[in-house]
């Protein structure tokens, strides 16, 4: 493995490792001392809910890094799949910090969000996570061969087998977490307030015409 792909392997685990922990213990700070307005402590479920789809998500891609490290034949792959990704995590970073921006912010006038959200975040988030990654799943599911006979070589017969399964059962999960991601993208809380809002100020400009 040259020295590039080493350290890009490196630095994708270690983000990584940081989020996973990073996550935990916000929600074990959460749960020890977030508050609800009537004082109540925050429950276990709305901390579940909010921390359990990243929490899921960084342990499976250590995962995958970690496998795709250790046999070459995956790393280029693994590679150009990990690069996929995070380059739409990119926008996706870009859209929360318009929303999180301050209220006098010119990010966070609805207009300049909701077209982050639906000319660049939505487009690129598809295109990146629906159309590149399946095509890579695909190439790593049939077409490499390769990191399945150095599994055979390295364990005992019948173990490539099993790492298949077992990978590609990561995968699939991954691709599941893309779609909730998704579908918390299209119906997000704040951007259909926002939309509705616009609604209601469209329809009293009218009235009052």
């Amino acid at each position: 493995m040259n020295v590039a792909l080493r350290f890009f392997f490196l630095a994708q685990a270690s983000y990584q490792v940081h989020s996973l922990f990073f996550h935990i213990v916000s929600m074990i700070l959460l749960l020890t001392y977030g508050r609800k307005n009537d004082g109540a402590i925050v429950s276990m479920k709305s901390s579940m809910r909010s921390y359990l789809r990243p929490l899921v998500e960084h342990f499976i891609t250590l995962c995958l890094i970690f496998g795709a490290y250790i046999f070459s034949g995956l790393r280029r792959l693994g590679a150009v799949v990990m690069f996929t990704l995070e380059f739409s995590s990119i926008f996706l970073q870009i859209l929360q910090i318009c929303i999180n921006s301050p209220d006098n912010s010119i990010l966070r006038r609805p207009r300049v969000i909701s077209v982050v959200h639906r000319y660049v975040v939505l487009p690129i988030f598809i295109y990146c996570r629906f159309l590149v990654f399946p095509k890579f799943w695909y190439s790593a599911a049939f077409e490499s061969e390769e990191w399945l006979d150095q599994i055979e070589k390295a364990f005992m017969p019948g173990s490539a087998l099993v790492l298949y399964i077992f990978f590609n059962g990561l995968i699939m999960l991954i691709f599941g977490l893309n779609l909730v991601f998704f579908r918390r993208l299209l119906f997000h809380p704040l951007l259909n307030e926002m939309a509705s809002q616009k609604m209601n100020v469209s329809r009293s400009r009218s009235f009052c015409q």
